[in-house]
């Protein structure tokens, strides 16, 4: 990457692979390799770890955004509510929900609007997870895992999509 931002100077540079952990940001910065890290909280430790990850950015002159993994609405609300909160976020949260057709929390996916999805209001997180929804993705998982361990496994159960 930093060879490439030095061919390409004018074109800011977001990963969330270069900076994949706190010790990755220092180096990042010193080969002037990515201008915006990619946080996810999941990889990050949690919602106080990301933040702190916000105050490394700012310290060292980084932008950050917030990186998705196809995550359901408890976890997509979790990363709104934490980007809405910190003042060094630039950059709209990447989000991969539309891929997903059903949600575990009440009421179906969080709705698009104008191509945003709007930080969910009320308690917590501002959502609430549906018991049925949630018993049935449990059953799909586990049909899935013993439908798997009955062959040998080729690869992981999640994997990158393949491009």
């Amino acid at each position: 990457m930093a060879k490439l931002k030095r061919l390409a100077p004018w074109m800011p540079l977001a990963s969330n692979m270069a900076c994949f952990g706190y010790e990755d940001v220092a180096p990042a910065t010193l080969l002037d390799a990515v201008d915006v890290v990619l946080a996810d909280p999941h990889w990050y430790g949690g919602l106080r770890a990301t933040r702190a990850l916000a105050h490394l950015c700012e310290t060292f002159g980084l932008d950050m955004g917030m990186h998705s993994g196809t995550e359901f609405g408890v976890s997509l609300a979790a990363v709104l509510h934490l980007a809405a909160s910190l003042p060094s976020i630039h950059h709209a949260p990447d989000v991969h929900y539309h891929y997903l057709g059903d949600d575990v929390i009440q009421g179906g996916p969080l709705p698009y609007e104008d191509g945003a999805i709007r930080v969910p209001p009320g308690p917590g997180l501002g959502v609430q997870l549906d018991p049925d929804k949630l018993a049935l993705y449990h059953q799909m998982y586990e049909w899935y895992i013993a439908a798997q361990a009955t062959q040998p496994r080729r690869e992981p159960i999640y994997t990158k999509a393949r491009w």
